[in-house]
């Protein structure tokens, strides 16, 4: 499998879980939870931080937590950067 600076990355399909979270189906609490704790040492999305409110791809929760968290640093390869905030 591989890592991204030791660490395992996360993967998700975040168009399938936001489905699923809208509509009471799965608890994203644990996501979130993660979220905020700037867990994550980068997050790839479809939008830049104009337009993230806009994604299709992420629940309207994901969406502000990662607004709230995370920084846009630019765009590689066709997919959207985000850093924690400081």
């Amino acid at each position: 499998m591989a890592t991204l600076n030791g660490r395992v990355p996360v993967m998700n399909e975040p168009f399938g879980f936001g489905l699923l979270a809208e509509r009471g189906k799965w608890d994203e609490g644990k996501i979130l939870e993660m979220i905020r704790g700037k867990s994550f040492p980068i997050i790839l999305a479809d939008r830049d931080e104009d337009s993230l409110a806009q994604s299709e791809y992420f629940s309207g929760n994901v969406k502000k937590e990662i607004q709230k968290n995370y920084q846009y640093a630019g765009m590689a390869n066709g997919a959207f950067i985000y850093f924690p905030k400081k």
